[in-house]
């Protein structure tokens, strides 16, 4: 994310944090690890704008 910001490229990550880790969800007694392909791409992708006004 840094090097797209370095070139003006914007980055936001969007999905932290996994459904299953909210506290919102607790109730429903998931832990960390129980998902662990989903908590593996939360702390790993991010997204870059789309539009159709792109420039460079």
């Amino acid at each position: 994310m840094e090097k797209y910001k370095a070139q003006g490229v914007p980055t936001m990550v969007y999905y932290g944090t996994c459904m299953h880790e909210q506290t919102a969800f607790a109730d429903l007694g998931y832990k960390s690890g129980d998902f662990p392909v989903a908590e593996r791409l939360a702390k790993s992708v991010f997204s870059l704008p789309m539009h159709g006004y792109l420039v460079k």
